[in-house]
């Protein structure tokens, strides 16, 4: 009788221990895919955050060879708006120009945001990332606000004559 329920033991603990053994080679399974799953996600992420960072760089770089152009300009407009301010007429001003605006790109980073990719890479890199991103926020804050600016500056065009003080000083604040 005894041995009857040692064979019992016997046999239930080794269908238990196989049972036990399949469950964690099937976990173990699949963290190795899920690991590979999101190691391909984060490479084809920084592929395409590349890039995006690229073609922003060439934006960033271009704005600052065309910055010293740019200020020049403007303090030409400005002493222009100081003797409108003085005599009261604006002189006629042809097309002064304007720099060009060109977009940031975002759209890789905030596609690997809302999948999670940041939080399965390096946290140097990720991080690394995050600020290059937000300087191409930044960016794009200051061109919107000066794109603005340049709007109001607009109305100088073609537009001599008289000029009342309030307009002088939007100018002159744009």
């Amino acid at each position: 009788m005894k041995l009857d329920l040692s064979e019992k033991r016997a046999k239930f603990v080794r269908e238990v221990g196989s049972v036990v053994l399949g469950v964690l080679l099937a976990l173990a399974i699949g963290e190795i895919a899920d690991a590979a799953r999101w190691k391909l996600r984060v490479a084809r992420s920084m592929d395409a955050m590349r890039a995006e960072i690229g073609g922003n760089r060439y934006n960033f770089a271009e704005r600052r060879a065309y910055q010293a152009c740019i200020d020049r300009r403007l303090k030409e407009i400005g002493a222009v708006l100081r003797e409108a301010r003085r005599t009261g007429v604006l002189p006629n001003l042809d097309d002064f120009g304007r720099p060009g605006m060109r977009l940031t790109e975002n759209a890789a980073f905030e596609v690997a945001k809302s999948e999670g990719v940041p939080l399965h890479m390096d946290g140097a890199r990720a991080r690394e990332i995050a600020a290059i991103y937000a300087s191409s926020d930044i960016y794009r804050s200051i061109t919107a606000e000066e794109a603005e600016s340049w709007g109001t500056l607009k109305l100088l065009q073609a537009a001599p004559g008289p000029v009342s003080d309030g307009l002088l000083t939007a100018l002159l604040q744009a």
